[in-house]
């Protein structure tokens, strides 16, 4: 049933208009970090231990992907699926068993495909599922293969399905229509219980790791493959032969078979694939490094954390128990509801496209009203005390999710922390235990941990110079609020100046209020006295017919005249000029990011040229290579510190060699912008953006 489906579909994308509602704004604790000292929070996460987070291609040795179909199957959300393609592969129930001796061991045994709710009802087999109940058995007694060949498998049952006579088929499908009337109905009640909403959250839980999962398989294409365990090396090679047999061993069967032959080769033939396991992780190691510095990887990290935030923002939801409002459906999902139609959503889709206008303007017109109606709910429920902390609880996971997308991306040549005395101790090899190390034998680890440290150290102030920690603390200066890092003097007055555009754009105090349509002035009158929700107050709507619905109708039109007329008076005054400048100015800069989001900010897009330095900057990148040298310990405010003085205590004639590299740097510079805005890429922005239109003509009436 596509009611079904469309129920799940409104699960899924709620959360996108509850922030389009909420103007995606950071909440209340945005503002309140905003003060905070950006560059020392930056030191604090770069000296902090750094969470070991999964890179593109790093991923498990072995797919467990047989159940990588897909989950909107599932619309009910009770973890069966709605559809059983046929010849589909089965989803296999054991996992190879693990390897004894092996350099990285084997994964404890997991439960594999989706959680089942085993308090919900049970959902009839499908006419190809019955089907199948009766012809497995079959298919493995005359081909023990297919026991564990899942696709194989898959195929014959399909194969076995089309020889079903037609009068079977269409008997198996009467009988599943009568019992899945049924299971329609106890599965509603169910879904009004507490056991159903905790299993959302489980279920929820099994999908978000399965679409994190997919998107860093996708992700493998681009990222060094990372090479095998010496066990998943012998297990590839051997696992054929074993199949080759013709045993007809189960899946959990021919893991054991596996995890026999490879206890059978003894220590020194496993150390040869150990060994070259440990030979290929070095090589992977040094590729990967040289992977996480690059474009490809801040992509797949920037979409890691896209995903990360939408799932994040949909758990957020989940927890409000029910208390959001539900989005409404679409026009032709209220189509397929009244006339009771099946099939996937895309067939109804096609269903409805296909009507005659007149009958689709219903639709149409009752799903406004519907959205209408879900957006002063939203709006309410965001004005609420749950409302606000979600709002707040939001703000911090956006931070959260952006700072460390910021440290992985920025971070990659950061300076590694020297492990603790005892670590260091442990990995010499010594077989003497720590504690029983005399003060003499303590020492000598002692002065080497602090020797790393201090070379740890002069690491880290001369990796807080570079470009890329520059980039990692404006990232932790947006995630928090707080202005970016930009020089001395420089933030606070972009805080406010930020803070004034905001502003600007806000809805002025003075400026006429939108009257209320026809429909939500009847939804105000009927508060309390209708009971059903939105469609309940969509039908009664409807019911009143024309003749009821006039009243409404009139005194709507009435307020919009007025409305529209104190707009226009107001529009002329100087507050509403001022407005419609700022709202003006806002639109052009949302078209220019869009522009450049689609043809400045695209991979094969033209890089553009690096902005020319001034005398000082110039200045001040020699004079600090050169003091870093003399002291490698200097802090960065320091150093800062002392160039800006330096520079300042040069005459005109010290001042002159810099200031003629800054012209030909700036010369170099505008010479590299203009080839940069001759490029196609960048035609195509000015036009898309509208400043192409822009002619610079000399302005009239000065002389």
């Amino acid at each position: 049933m596509v009611d079904a489906a469309a129920g799940e579909q409104a699960d899924v994308g709620e959360d996108e208009l509850l922030n389009e509602e909420a103007g995606e704004e950071d909440g209340d604790e945005g503002e309140e970090q905003e003060g905070e000292d950006a560059a020392a929070e930056a030191e604090k996460l770069l000296e902090s231990e750094m969470p070991v987070e999964p890179d593109a291609g790093a991923e498990d040795e072995e797919d467990d992907d047989a159940d990588d179909g897909d989950d909107a199957d599932d619309a009910d959300g009770n973890g069966e699926d709605d559809n059983n393609d046929e010849g589909a592969e089965e989803e296999p129930v054991e996992d190879d068993a693990a390897a004894p001796g092996d350099d990285a061991a084997a994964p404890a045994k997991k439960q594999r495909g989706k959680p089942k709710d085993p308090d919900a009802p049970k959902k009839p087999l499908s006419p190809f599922q019955q089907h199948g109940v009766e012809a497995r058995p079959q298919l493995v007694e005359k081909r023990p293969e297919l026991k564990s060949d899942l696709s194989g498998m898959g195929k014959a049952l399909a194969e076995s399905w089309a020889q079903v006579p037609q009068e079977k088929k269409d008997a198996l499908q009467a009988e599943y229509d009568r019992a899945k009337e049924v299971y329609d109905k106890k599965l509603a009640e169910y879904k009004k219980t507490d056991k159903y909403q905790a299993f959302q959250k489980l279920f929820m839980a099994w999908k978000d790791a399965r679409e994190m999962k997919k998107l860093l398989k996708q992700q493998r294409s681009d990222a060094p493959t990372k090479p095998r365990s010496g066990y998943m090396s012998f297990s590839a090679e051997i696992r054929p032969v074993i199949q080759a047999e013709g045993n007809g061993l189960s899946m959990g069967d021919l893991g054991k078979e596996i995890s026999a032959r490879w206890a059978a080769l003894g220590a020194a033939k496993q150390e040869e694939y150990n060994a070259a396991s440990r030979k290929a992780k070095v090589e992977w190691d040094a590729a990967m490094l040289e992977y996480r510095r690059s474009d490809k990887f801040q992509k797949a990290v920037d979409e890691q954390a896209a995903l990360e935030l939408k799932q994040g923002l949909r758990n957020l939801k989940l927890e409000q128990g029910g208390k959001t409002p539900s989005r409404p459906l679409l026009p032709f999902q209220l189509y397929a509801a009244e006339t009771g139609g099946k099939g996937t959503m895309a067939q109804m889709s096609t269903r409805f496209k296909e009507l005659p206008e007149d009958q689709k303007e219903k639709f149409v017109k009752q799903a406004e009203q519907l959205r209408e109606a879900f957006k002063t709910e939203t709006a309410n429920f965001m004005a609420s005390p749950e409302g606000i902390k979600m709002q707040k609880q939001q703000t911090g996971l956006r931070q959260r999710i952006a700072v460390r997308a910021a440290k992985r991306k920025f971070l990659v040549d950061a300076p590694a922390r020297p492990p603790s005395v005892q670590a260091l101790f442990g990995a010499s090899g010594s077989a003497e235990p720590w504690g029983k190390l005399d003060d003499a034998g303590r020492k000598k680890w002692e002065d080497e941990h602090a020797k790393l440290t201090e070379e740890y150290k002069q690491k880290l102030e001369a990796f807080k110079t570079s470009d890329a920690y520059q980039a990692f603390e404006n990232a932790v200066a947006k995630a928090s609020g707080a202005p970016k890092s930009k020089g001395k003097g420089k933030g606070k007055g972009a805080a406010a100046k930020a803070k004034a555009k905001a502003k600007a754009v806000a809805k002025p105090e003075g400026m006429p209020e939108k009257p209320p349509g026809a429909y939500k002035l009847f939804m105000k009158e009927q508060a309390g006295k209708i009971s059903g929700g939105l469609p309940a107050m969509s039908k009664a709507w409807n019911d009143l017919g024309a003749e009821g619905q006039k009243a409404y109708l009139d005194k709507a039109a009435a307020s919009a005249e007025k409305y529209k007329a104190e707009l226009a008076t107001w529009a002329k005054s100087a507050q509403g000029k001022k407005h419609e400048r700022a709202v003006e100015k806002d639109k052009q800069k949302a078209k220019e990011k869009k522009a450049r989001e689609k043809h400045l900010n695209a991979a094969d897009a033209p890089k553009p040229p690096e902005k020319a330095k001034s005398a000082a900057q110039l200045f001040a990148d020699a004079k600090k290579t050169e003091l870093l040298q003399q002291s490698a310990k200097m802090a960065v405010r320091e150093l800062n510190k002392k160039t800006s003085e330096l520079w300042d205590a040069l005459d005109a004639a010290g001042r002159a060699q810099w200031e003629e590299k800054a012209k030909a740097s700036a010369a170099a510079f505008e010479k590299d912008m203009a080839a940069y805005k001759a490029t196609a890429a960048y035609k195509k922005y000015e036009k898309m953006a509208g400043l192409s239109k822009k002619a610079k003509a000399p302005r009239s009436g000065k002389g």
